[in-house]
């Protein structure tokens, strides 16, 4: 099991920061952060809030020496960032579908992925069982998400456009 310490190393890590960015955003000192990481000091409770709340975390989750995320505590949460997220990726989708240089059979094949993992998302986010997921479960739909991000991304390549995109 990990630490509370090895928590918040891997949850800077994921979020590609060095220790002094990562602990300028929290307030601390860069070796303070370095003790709390290696277990020789332990965080005050308003540091892991604030790393809660800054990394959309779960504080239960992260206080504890228990390996699975509780969705329960953050659904209402959970589900609000989906539809920022979804509005987001729209936006991004209808820029690629705006662009004169893809190819009309690629902006269909982005469309059908694209698609497919909105209807994923959909379906995992309005589960009546949402509340009892466990990391496996999202982990399985990450999984899914991915594979047909990468199918959509294949229509960008540039042998599927008209023209090279400049860069």
């Amino acid at each position: 099991m990990k630490t509370v310490g090895e928590k918040i190393k891997e949850i800077r890590l994921n979020n590609s920061l060095t220790q002094q960015d990562f602990s300028k955003s929290l307030g601390i000192s860069r070796p303070h952060l370095s003790k709390i990481e290696s277990g020789k000091e332990n965080a005050s409770d308003s540091v892991l809030r604030l790393i809660s709340e800054l990394y959309s975390v779960n504080y239960e989750w992260l206080c504890s020496d228990n390996e699975c995320i509780s969705f329960s505590m953050d659904i209402k949460e959970l589900k609000i960032n989906h539809n920022l997220q979804r509005a987001k990726t729209a936006n991004v989708a209808i820029d690629i579908l705006n662009n004169s240089k893809v190819k009309n059979n690629s902006k269909k094949f982005f469309i059908e992925n694209i698609g497919n993992i909105y209807e994923a998302i959909n379906k995992f986010y309005n589960r009546t069982d949402i509340e009892n997921c466990n990391l496996q479960d999202v982990e399985i739909v990450c999984a899914y998400i991915e594979k047909k991000m990468l199918k959509a991304l294949d229509a960008l390549k540039t042998e599927n456009l008209d023209e090279k995109i400049e860069q």
